[in-house]
């Protein structure tokens, strides 16, 4: 079942408007007045120390966040913020934020300077924050919008937090449409993104620097007075790794093809209708390529196939709204995944107005107008809205529950959460909820993009010396560890995006903060490689099995001993692999120490000290057995060296191990040449038969 990402509070309108909302502002003044100021400000101050260990923070910290407007005659607004701290950490983003976004002739003109965010589609630009210019243009029928600037900072990579750096990233986007919104309107929207490849000193596991170019066009129209159509229809353009090699035969004007580009596309389509006032009904259609790629979010799933249904009802003269979402999801669209997998999701709400409606009359018509959910009294404050205002109505407009008790309950060890239900217990705030969007890393990666993590009644605290880039402190739980509580003990993973695996536990999967980083969380358990990730030819390799039936092999930590060995830190939310294993993770089957299987018929052993994982391959140092008659020994126990296992093929290296062989009292076969493979099975490739008098050189027997 889908949730919104928080509680969500909703009102008739809206609850107050950004003026009356502040816990500080400035009074109203007299309207007649040519030059009025409006906002709040915010300040902080917090001190941190520690003894045993050295500190991770400043010893003191001041924050500064002032949100302010000014009008001038009436007719220009000039809302601005200003975020300054005296923190800031090498591993993020800049605190010291500052934009303002002037509008002109009641909000036909709107220029952005510094950082400022906006969103021109759903396809084509979003949610990054941009810090640069834009400017947009609302004349009713005609609207103009473009911006270019820095998404992303350059951050040098340190090793010792396991982050390996990012590139700078500049971005430009426009947007042009026509029409009313209300009528039949269409929209061009193109976005370009490229990182700077010379902004950090990369290191080999440094995220390559990428390109991105995506269009789309967007439009509306009414079919009747209670039927309309809108969609987008988008395609990306997006290259890897810019340090690939060019596509010498082909040029474009803007984007640079290249061996690690990929193309795809993206629609989606909406029937809106309301046959009776109080009925509406939505049929949504999404399709999203699986290399579908804008760069103007700062995560856009891709690989889906969304049809959703959605009614909602008035009833008690419009004092009780019910609301419902529900459809089915399918991924695997071409094929490039072991297997498609489908979801019902499904959404149900019921919002009901049982104490005095807000409205807000006589606003004029046309204005984009900023609006905030507040709570008089109390530190619950919801997000800020922006808003244009027509002839009809709007109503029910929903605000996001982002902090609570001075803390920011976005995210908890960095992963993003959705919030069920918040409660007080004395001193203490408890959360259910579940984490979502979590992000994968070069070791390890999502099979289902959209799966979360559950969990109920977790205690949470601010982080000391934390800020989320507006002045709040971050929130992370009180316990040690999270027991995920849904269902499913396990997730289906790959690892190093080439096997599939399970992570699991039989008690429920654990979420925990990272062994050398307490503030970033990483999901926890046992991972079981499976049999099915393999297309090996019958015969060749025969795995066993252990705890399932679709187990071929356990992962183990390498820079680790005894049970913790097995516990393996998968997911994190900095997108960063936990575990320091450059020659691979070790795998084992049943016995801890050894690696029992069968090798084209033949037993076979390798230590688990010296088998690993990595890459595409597993490499095992195999002993093999033997099971000769009449010969002594029996079992010869042949040193094979390394033999590579990949998902559809099995290598052995030709042997040097001098070997005898024993044919009776007197005569024995000596070889230091031979090979093992599916086809001629074991091969001595040369040797000498020794009869006790007389050596008789062969090759190829």
């Amino acid at each position: 079942m889908t949730r919104h990402s928080t509680p969500r509070q909703s009102v008739a309108l809206m609850l107050l408007v950004l003026l009356t909302a502040c816990r500080a502002g400035a009074q109203p003044t007299d309207a007649s007045l040519p030059i009025r100021l409006s906002g709040n400000l915010n300040l902080t101050a917090e001190g941190y120390g520690v003894s045993g260990t050295n500190p991770r923070y400043p010893s003191s910290i001041a924050r500064a966040i002032l949100q302010a407007n000014v009008t001038l005659f009436d007719q220009i607004q000039l809302p601005f913020q200003l975020f300054l701290s005296t923190q800031q950490l090498a591993l993020q983003q800049p605190f010291n934020q500052f934009g303002v976004s002037p509008r002109f002739f009641d909000g036909k003109l709107t220029l952005h300077a510094g950082y400022f965010a906006t969103q021109y589609s759903e396809f084509t630009f979003g949610d990054a924050r941009i810090l640069g210019g834009g400017v947009e243009t609302d004349l009713g029928n005609f609207r103009v919008a473009m911006l270019y600037g820095e998404a992303r900072t350059a951050l040098q990579a340190d090793t010792s937090q396991n982050f390996f750096g990012q590139y700078r990233r500049q971005t430009f986007a426009a947007k042009i449409g026509a029409g009313e919104m209300s009528g039949f309107h269409i929209a061009f929207n193109i976005l370009y993104a490229v990182d700077d490849s010379n902004s950090i000193r990369a290191l080999p596991n440094t995220p390559p620097p990428s390109e991105n170019l995506a269009a789309s066009f967007a439009f509306g129209f009414p079919i009747t007075e209670r039927i309309d159509v809108s969609g987008e229809i988008g395609a990306s353009l997006f290259s890897n790794d810019l340090r690939s090699p060019k596509v010498e035969d082909i040029n474009l004007p803007v984007f640079t093809l290249r061996f690690s580009s990929q193309l795809d596309g993206a629609a989606v389509l909406t029937i809106n209708t309301r046959p009776l006032d109080d009925l509406a009904i939505g049929l949504n259609g999404r399709w999203i390529g699986p290399g579908y790629v804008s760069l103007g979010y700062v995560q856009l799933q891709n690989d889906l196939f969304d049809l959703t249904l959605s009614p909602s009802l008035k009833l008690l003269s419009g004092n009780l709204l019910l609301r419902g979402s529900f459809g089915l999801r399918f991924n695997n669209l071409r094929e490039n995944r072991l297997a498609p997998s489908s979801r019902t999701i499904a959404n149900l709400s019921a919002t009901a107005q049982l104490s005095q409606t807000y409205t807000l009359r006589k606003i004029p018509l046309g204005n984009m107008m900023l609006f905030r959910a507040s709570k008089s009294q109390s530190q619950t404050v919801g997000t800020d809205t922006t808003l244009r205002i027509t002839t009809t109505p709007q109503t029910n407009i929903n605000f996001v529950l982002r902090e609570y008790n001075g803390m920011d309950i976005t995210k908890l060890w960095g992963f993003p959460i959705e919030v069920d239900n918040l409660r007080e217990q004395g001193q203490t705030v408890y959360l259910d909820g579940a984490f979502v969007s979590i992000p994968n890393n070069a070791q390890f990666k999502l099979v289902d993009s959209d799966s979360s993590l559950n969990f109920t009644n977790i205690p949470i605290e601010p982080i000391a010396g934390s800020d989320n880039g507006k002045g709040i402190p971050l929130s992370k739980p009180k316990n040690n560890q999270i027991i995920i509580t849904d269902k499913n003990n396990f997730r289906d993973v790959r690892v190093y995006d080439k096997f599939s695996a399970k992570v699991f536990d039989p008690s429920g999967l654990k979420v925990a903060p990272l062994e050398n980083n307490s503030d970033v969380g990483t999901v926890r358990g046992r991972v079981y490689l499976k049999k099915s990730s393999f297309s090996l030819s019958s015969g060749s390799v025969d795995f066993g099995g252990v705890a399932q039936s679709d187990t071929a092999f356990v992962l183990l930590r390498p820079d680790k001993s005894g049970a913790e060995r097995f516990v393996i830190p998968v997911l994190t939310a900095h997108a960063q692999p936990a575990v320091n294993a450059p020659n691979g993770f070790n795998v084992a089957t049943g016995n801890p120490n050894t690696i029992t299987y069968k090798l084209f018929g033949f037993d076979a052993e390798s230590p688990v000290s010296e088998s690993f994982l990595l890459g595409d391959a597993i490499k095992l140092k195999t002993k093999l057995h033997t099971a000769f008659t009449n010969i002594t020994p029996a079992d010869m126990k042949i040193d094979i060296g390394i033999v590579t296992i990949n998902t559809n093929s099995v290598q052995t290296s030709a042997g040097s191990t001098p070997i005898s062989l024993s044919l009776g009292e007197k005569w024995k076969i000596e070889s230091s040449n031979w090979s093992l493979d599916a086809q001629n099975g074991f091969l001595l490739k040369s040797g000498a038969i020794k009869t006790g008098s007389l050596d008789i050189g062969f090759t190829g027997y």
